[in-house]
């Protein structure tokens, strides 16, 4: 399940089918990292690019975190969960002037 979810690309119109694959996915091995990682990225396409929610963004830093809960030494996820904390910082703060 992870391999195809992975296999769709991170676009807004099969990015929910991945989304249920990965969670499919997690349900039979919830230990495998690169799963949980995928699913940042798929959550953080929602939440960009389709429903602009703040929950969605925290499912993607959630699923980031796990991955590096995970596996410590997983650079990718712990780049995933640095870009997320660094969005959501950028958010959070009111632009200068």
């Amino acid at each position: 399940m992870y391999l195809r979810a992975a296999a769709i690309p991170l676009d807004t119109v099969r990015n929910k089918q991945a989304i249920a694959m990965l969670e499919k996915s997690v349900g039979l091995d919830a230990n495998f990292a690169p799963a949980w990682l995928m699913f940042g990225r798929k959550y953080y396409v929602a939440a960009r690019y389709v429903s602009g929610k703040t929950a969605m963004m925290e499912r993607a830093n959630a699923a980031s975190r796990c991955a590096v809960s995970l596996d410590p030494q997983y650079v990718p996820a712990a780049a995933g969960m640095i870009g997320g904390y660094i969005e959501g910082e950028i958010c959070r703060k009111p632009a200068a002037r």
